[in-house]
């Protein structure tokens, strides 16, 4: 392998950078690779690049990068790296970024590390983000989904001969609605959707059947996820109501 290691420090210094590479390219040559030390990246094909100092290296981390899109990047966190540069400087925190891995030598450096290097998990991303409920009698359905999901639902009409009533859902949630246009056509087939009934599977089984609808699959455990009950509305909607 064809190795690059990237020291700030001039040659025949005996800064504590060049005392590490030339430590790590013995090592290295030990193994079987080819390594040159460098001051600043020579634009030459390297397989990786190890890179002391965050900050001072910058423009070789770059610069590599730019050359070699696919070859990996290590960064070695050095000097003035861990005291200050990867929390208030720009340059030391783009070549965290671009790096592959990243070396520390000491310890206590993963706590310094973590707040600048450590970007917090993205939150899980929702697979379904609305849904629409197709029924023939907008008004019927609205008095049957308020009953069972002990909420008001409100009309709003979307057109000619179209009209929709959004089920209740709160800011950042999964929402849906009730839909009525020459499309709508409900169904006994097809996914199955589970609507909250917030503790009250009871009652909202007693109003499926007071409101037109009709039970499929009485109330049951689907433990360790609380329980369900699967039913037909009153459009002809096969739906699941679920309660913890």
């Amino acid at each position: 392998m064809r190795i690059g290691i990237v020291t700030p420090a001039p040659p025949n210094s005996r800064y504590g950078n060049r005392i590490t590479a030339l430590r790590w390219a013995n090592i290295l040559r030990r193994l079987g690779n080819r390594v040159s030390i460098l001051q600043n990246y020579d634009e030459k094909q390297y397989d990786l690049l190890v890179a002391l100092h965050a900050r001072k290296s910058h423009s070789s981390i770059i610069n590599f990068r730019r050359h070699n899109p696919s070859a990996p990047i290590i960064v070695a966190l050095t000097g003035t790296d861990l005291y200050r540069d990867i929390r208030t400087n720009q340059r030391a925190q783009e070549s965290l970024e671009v790096a592959d891995r990243i070396v520390v030598l000491q310890p206590k450096a993963m706590e310094e590390l973590r707040p600048a290097a450590v970007a917090p998990a993205p939150a899980p991303r929702h697979q379904v983000v609305w849904f629409d409920i197709p029924v023939r009698d907008i008004d019927r359905a609205v008095r049957f989904y308020s009953a069972v999901l002990g909420m008001t639902l409100k009309k709003e009409q979307a057109g000619p001969g179209a009209a929709i009533a959004a089920l209740p859902h709160s800011e950042g949630s999964i929402g849906g609605s009730l839909v009525q246009n020459m499309d709508a056509k409900p169904s006994e087939s097809g996914p199955l959707l589970y609507l909250n009934t917030n503790g009250r599977i009871d009652d909202a089984l007693q109003a499926v059947e007071k409101y037109g609808g009709r039970i499929v699959a009485e109330k049951h455990s689907i433990a360790p996820f609380g329980f369900r009950a699967v039913v037909v509305d009153c459009e002809g909607n096969r739906i699941a109501l679920h309660s913890l």
